[in-house]
């Protein structure tokens, strides 16, 4: 669950965000571009989970695509609004199931930076399966768990969590067999993923290493 701190967070980093991102090379939304730009078409529908400033979607915007976006942050989709690429953008908790889309309706959905915010990812895979057409596209970062992190739980290997001090609010690391444990579940199938360098952290002052993955709806 994304707590309040972190909307606080990012209603208050709204109107620097982009800058800051650039600062802090936040390159992830031109890797998912660059991982996704073959599987697209013109016209097709996107969602993007956690839009925040719009920088992930805008790419594909760009290239003839519809994009949806939900977000937490009302101030960050008032900055989202202002680049009027968007078909609709909603104010919507992520923590809320089902997400305010009806079954079958897109073609691509993204998750850019925004679920090392949750401990459980399984919701986001049973809305990704069931707002996606057939053969449609799920595509997501996430952190991937590193042995030294301590355990949420001792039971639990697959979860690891850290408190990101200066701002006062948790991130989550999930392993690789936890994902794609959830991909077979689901009934996805792995198109390409990627380990790679997402940011310099403004808070933590290190390198903050993500995963993608870009998946097809069987």
């Amino acid at each position: 669950m994304i707590p309040k701190k972190v909307i606080d967070y990012y209603n208050n980093s709204s109107k620097d965000y982009d800058f800051v991102s650039k600062e802090h090379q936040w390159n992830s939304p031109e890797i998912m571009f660059g991982l996704l730009f073959e599987f697209v078409k013109k016209d097709e529908k996107m969602l993007d989970l956690g839009i925040g400033t719009g920088q992930s979607s805008i790419f594909f915007q760009r290239i003839g695509l519809k994009i949806y976006g939900i977000d937490g942050s009302k101030e960050m989709l008032q900055e989202c609004e202002k680049k009027k690429f968007t078909e609709e953008s909603k104010e919507f908790d992520l923590n809320q199931i089902p997400f305010p889309y009806d079954q079958d309706k897109f073609n691509h959905i993204i998750a850019n930076g925004i679920l090392y915010f949750f401990k459980d990812l399984e919701p986001f895979f049973k809305e990704a399966q069931r707002m996606l057409k057939n053969g449609g596209t799920f595509s997501f970062t996430f952190e991937n768990q590193k042995k030294t992190e301590k355990d949420i739980n001792k039971d639990d290997h697959l979860i690891s969590e850290r408190l990101v001090e200066k701002v006062g609010f948790k991130v989550y690391q999930h392993s690789q067999d936890y994902v794609e444990n959830l991909i077979n579940k689901y009934s996805f199938t792995i198109l390409k993923k990627l380990d790679y360098l997402a940011y310099n952290s403004p808070t933590e002052k290190k390198d903050i290493y993500f995963q993608i993955y870009v998946l097809r709806k069987k």
